[in-house]
């Protein structure tokens, strides 16, 4: 079921245009996260780790910005 899921986000990601963000609190990210987000570790925009609650809520803000933004160029 996991696998299916992660298949179908990365399609989402591809074929339909959708953005997955991805937030982590206190672990490390694998590289299905990544996937998941359609990126790579090496080039990542929309993956966040967060070691702290303020961390957690700078990621938060973060992608607020980049969803307002998306809003003001439809």
């Amino acid at each position: 079921l996991q696998i299916l899921a992660r298949e179908h986000a990365e399609l989402a990601v591809r074929n339909m245009n959708v953005t997955i963000w991805i937030v982590g609190l206190g672990t490390e990210l694998s590289d299905a996260m990544y996937e998941c987000a359609g990126e790579t570790r090496d080039a990542s925009s929309h993956v966040y780790e967060s070691e702290s609650a303020d961390d957690l809520i700078d990621n938060f803000r973060r992608i607020a910005g980049d969803i307002a933004a998306l809003r003001l160029e439809s």
